[in-house]
């Protein structure tokens, strides 16, 4: 049994519900496998779905320096995530403020306007503190979480834009970031 088999075995064995998602995206987040879209390789999401999931990846992490979510593929991670590795409890849990998310900007002509002004949207989303629009905020809250998760776990990711080490050796919690050259540690 190899060392992935045994740490996907101890996760479940040890119930971690909310530890399964993170656990596999950094197992199987290193690959970097980009296709188009289409009904037929999406796993969870119908085509529609798909669209707000990709447009809200790009806008959480657009294409700056480092590549957009959509480039290196987060939002298929997140649509093969879903299907595979939650169960029907954690599915439910997250369809519902998904879709209230998606309603909710829907009645904001949100994907009519201009990238900036969607931004604005989607910060004014994360600001609410209208317990009638909680799952508004926990369906964005959940997509945000995932795309930056997948990100930086993706390997082009990991090993073009943030310091990489496959092996870490000894552990220097203090050390300057001028020594780093400016980039944060890959998961």
């Amino acid at each position: 049994m190899n060392r992935r088999e045994i740490i996907k075995y101890t996760a479940l064995v040890t119930g971690a519900s909310l530890s399964a998602p993170l656990l596999s995206s950094l197992l199987v987040g290193c690959k970097n496998e980009v296709t188009t879209a289409s009904s037929s390789t999406l796993k969870y999401f119908n085509d529609k779905e798909f669209e707000i999931v990709t447009t809200i990846v790009d806008l959480i992490l657009p294409n700056t320096d480092s590549p957009s979510g959509s480039e290196v593929g987060v939002h298929h991670m997140i649509d093969h995530m879903l299907a595979t590795v939650y169960d029907d409890d954690e599915k439910n849990k997250y369809d519902g403020p998904f879709q209230n998310m998606a309603v909710h900007l829907a009645t904001l002509d949100f994907f009519n306007q201009n990238e900036s002004n969607q931004t604005n949207i989607l910060s004014d989303v994360l600001a609410y503190e209208e317990s009638g629009l909680s799952d508004v905020k926990k369906g964005l809250n959940s997509l945000r979480q995932q795309s930056i998760a997948y990100y930086l776990s993706n390997e082009e990711i990991a090993t073009k834009f943030l310091n990489y080490l496959p092996v870490p050796q000894v552990w220097e919690p203090c050390t300057p970031v001028s020594e780093l050259e400016g980039k944060a540690w890959a998961i």
